[in-house]
């Protein structure tokens, strides 16, 4: 009767990581394609990921540097919506103000 059920039920598979029986030098290589969120989603889904995240210094800094990017987005929420090519119209636009407030002051005409 036992090997009946044994039939009938399904055994659970063992459970496989496919990711930690990778190389460390595949798994980088991999890791080295992805975006920096999808970079930060695979680090959280296996612990080898994370360990060679953590132990190249590019994908380590790339991390990093999206985080400080996050935060500094939370702080400025307006950064978010500015385009860099607005920022270099603005920028251009005051430089020209103050070159014209300049010529103003140090060549203006003397009245007597």
């Amino acid at each position: 009767m036992d090997f009946f059920c044994q039939l009938i039920v399904p055994r659970k598979s063992p459970k496989i990581d496919f990711v930690a029986n990778l190389p460390p030098e595949i798994s980088e290589m991999i890791l080295k394609n992805l975006d920096e969120k999808s970079l930060i989603n695979a680090s959280q889904v296996s612990r080898t990921w994370l360990t060679v995240c953590k132990s190249t210094p590019k994908l380590k800094t790339r991390i990093v540097e999206h985080y400080r990017r996050q935060q500094m987005y939370n702080l400025f929420p307006s950064v978010k919506r500015t385009s860099i090519l607005d920022i270099i119209i603005t920028i251009t636009l005051l430089i020209l103000v103050l070159f014209q407030f300049i010529r103003c002051v140090i060549f203006r005409p003397k009245y007597y």
